[in-house]
């Protein structure tokens, strides 16, 4: 970059599978190359991080909540179409989850064995989780660079980017996790502390644990204000979701009884139902992705070098291994677990088995239908 300043910074990585266990509590060393001019900060690491990012090089205050609502819509209208077209593709590579778990429902009605219920359950876990990270990586991806990249260039960007970031959100959910096993309030705090780290890992091409150190640096001395800023964007979006529900409920009986009246309409209403869950849903995730995206680039223009926080040492260092067992137990307990709810959903259904009913200890116990059995309705031409 002509006429830019070119600085080199040690920065743990640990890009690599290998280096997982390995970087697991101290990191991979590697170096960061940061350009830098007066007008914008564009990172590239051993990660391939944003193409280009706009960060401030002056530091100012914390943007308001009416910034960064205002940032976020303008983002969201200006790249709609984009936005909703990476939605559709998320919704779509969860399809196959969502398939195996519906035959997963409807095998536990006749199978009894468990081992076959097991193959399958853990075959919808897998589809399901390939579909969350294959959509986490895509809106991640479109999230910083909207419109800038062709979609071919978006997905080879997030083919490059799914491991980095798989591996750092997993950290991150695996320390929240055992914050809250923890007496709730440390998963309550590292919660706000990490809301950063995605953005961390996509900018500035730091993983696992150096982002999650990072992400704490940036929002220490500031959780309460972070928190408040979080908090206002959730309850609008929750208050405008239920005012959502509320308007469908009204116009459903409408929608229900013209579907009734005509199979084409009910199809095209059906269509038109689909295509507003996936709108409102693609702008719900966006503009939250977008929001902290924004939040997390007023916290790095704002952030002190020399921040540091006691969180970012022996809490991490105990949470993070701790975090990472429990979460692979769950994730090998799901299955199991899987296939126990669909047994109690199928036992529910069944209301009672007759060979097992003594029918006059129950006539008994409801006297107002005894007359139905002993002086039932007469049939025509008996």
């Amino acid at each position: 970059m002509p006429g830019a300043k070119v600085e080199r910074m040690p920065c743990r990585l640990f890009t690599h599978p290998p280096c997982l266990l390995g970087g697991l509590l101290l990191g991979c060393e590697g170096d960061i190359i940061v350009y830098m001019d007066t007008t914008q900060t564009a990172i590239v690491s051993p990660v391939e991080t944003a193409p280009i990012t706009e960060l401030p090089t002056q530091p100012s205050e914390l943007p308001g909540i009416g910034t960064l609502f205002g940032r976020t819509w303008s983002f969201i209208g200006n790249n709609f179409g984009r936005l909703l077209f990476v939605s559709v593709i998320g919704l779509l590579v969860n399809i196959p989850g969502v398939v195996a778990s519906f035959y997963l429902g409807s095998m536990a009605q006749t199978e009894k064995e468990l081992v076959p219920l097991l193959i399958v359950a853990s075959l919808s876990t897998v589809l399901s989780l390939i579909g969350t990270v294959i959509s986490m990586v895509l809106v991640s991806a479109t999230t910083v660079a909207g419109t800038t990249m062709s979609i071919k260039e978006l997905i080879r960007y997030a083919l490059r980017l799914w491991w980095p970031l798989t591996l750092t959100v997993f950290f991150a959910y695996a320390v929240m996790f055992a914050g809250f096993v923890f007496l709730l309030i440390p998963g309550v705090i590292l919660s706000v502390l990490l809301i950063p780290t995605v953005w961390v890992m996509v900018v500035e091409g730091l993983t696992g644990r150096a982002a999650l150190e990072r992400s704490i640096a940036l929002v220490s001395g500031r959780w309460w204000t972070v928190w408040w800023k979080v908090t206002v964007a959730i309850l609008f979006l929750v208050i405008a979701l239920l005012l959502g529900v509320l308007a469908l409920a009204l116009v459903a009986p409408l929608f229900f009884m013209v579907g009734m009246a005509n199979m084409v309409v009910a199809a095209i209403v059906g269509g038109v139902l689909i295509v507003l869950y996936v709108t409102v849903v693609s702008t719900a995730t966006f503009f939250m992705m977008r929001y902290t995206y924004e939040l997390y680039l007023g916290l790095a223009a704002t952030a002190s070098p020399e921040t540091k926080s006691w969180w970012q040492g022996l809490p991490l260092s105990i949470f993070i291994p701790l975090g990472m067992l429990f979460t692979i137990i769950y994730l090998i307990a799901m299955p199991y677990l899987s296939v126990l709810d669909v047994q109690k959903a199928v036992e529910s259904d069944v209301m009672f088995d007759a060979e097992d009913v003594d029918f006059d200890a129950w006539l008994e116990a409801n006297p107002e239908f005894r007359n139905q059995f002993d002086n039932p309705l007469p049939v025509e031409g008996i």
